[in-house]
């Protein structure tokens, strides 16, 4: 059986949310910006949309495992069964298409693409960028045993994920769905695909994903890994094993939030997952293809549940 190996980008194969950095780009091309063209005024900008919008979102039922009524996750309970949280996801694209489309009217990643490489090099160089423990074994993992590997994210720019992954051979341009900034005539001109901005859309992306493999000969075993809000409805889905990365000792305000809160995790669950000799938990088995329910704390466990100690 092959695996295909489904990531999100930002604070999952990072270790930092990296929008921030990929704004200092703007610098390259703007080095004095206005205060309109400042990242804080963006930033501001976007909390001004979410004040606007958000009081009027539609109303969540969480925690999201408690929809499943103690059943199995299944293909035909799974939209259903979280249909407020789809609409609720769906519902926050305006706040998002409300900050991008602030950033397309100032052209603020306008002729930006050329300086990418370079650019995340140097992210990486003086470690404004990092790699989450465990993630380069586990893409050479990935490459030596011919896996599949994607990532879904919301993050602006294909080819800054493909730079700062730096894996010519076996990643390009299709294996990357995110909000892209869009190219015309060799250079980003300064607006978005729209392709992947909020959870719901991320679904999308990986229901083509397994479309695309499942046209080629093998049986497939598909893992989706993420860390957020935007990735739960993904880790939820029936066709894929779902690995909400996250340890504890990093931020235990967002652990607490996103797996007691927002999932629902037992709290028998959790306090299991708290000990030192776990590294990573199976919360739930799914009905389709045998797959389960993860919590892990790094990419090695992740690696170890995946492929053994074949490395």
């Amino acid at each position: 059986m092959s695996n295909v190996i489904i990531s999100d980008f930002d604070e999952t194969i990072t270790k930092n949310d990296t929008i921030g950095v990929l704004a200092k780009i703007g610098l390259i091309t703007n080095p004095n910006p206005d205060d309109e063209h400042k990242w804080s005024h963006f930033i501001d900008h976007y909390m001004e949309g979410w004040k606007k919008y958000h009081a009027k979102a539609p109303s969540r039922q969480l925690p999201l495992l408690k929809c499943f009524d103690k059943k199995t996750i299944t293909n035909k309970n799974y939209t259903t069964a979280l249909d407020a949280e789809f609409k609720y996801q769906e519902y926050l694209k305006i706040i998002e298409l409300y900050s991008i489309s602030e950033l397309t009217d100032k052209s603020y990643f306008f002729n930006t693409k050329n300086f990418i490489p370079n650019f995340a090099k140097e992210c990486l160089g003086n470690g404004s960028i990092k790699f989450r423990k465990g993630f380069k074994n586990m893409l050479n993992c990935i490459n030596s045993t011919s896996s599949a590997f994607y990532v879904v994210s919301v993050n602006w720019s294909t080819e800054f994920i493909l730079s700062i992954l730096d894996d010519d051979d076996n990643i390009d341009e299709s294996n990357v769905f995110c909000n892209a900034l869009n190219i015309y005539d060799g250079e980003y001109d300064g607006s978005f695909s729209k392709q992947v901005v909020t959870g719901s859309d991320k679904i999308n992306s990986i229901e083509t994903i397994i479309s695309l493999e499942n046209q080629t000969e093998g049986d497939y075993h598909f893992w989706y890994i993420g860390d957020s809000e935007t990735d739960l409805l993904s880790i939820l889905h029936p066709n894929v094993n779902g690995v909400l990365l996250l340890d504890p000792e990093e931020n235990e305000k967002k652990f607490h939030k996103l797996t007691k809160d927002i999932l629902g995790v037992s709290q028998t669950s959790i306090n299991k997952y708290l000990r030192e000799d776990i590294s990573i938990l199976k919360l739930s088995e799914k009905k389709a293809h045998h797959n389960n329910l993860y919590l892990a704390k790094s990419w090695d466990a992740i690696s170890k549940v995946i492929y053994g100690d074949n490395k």
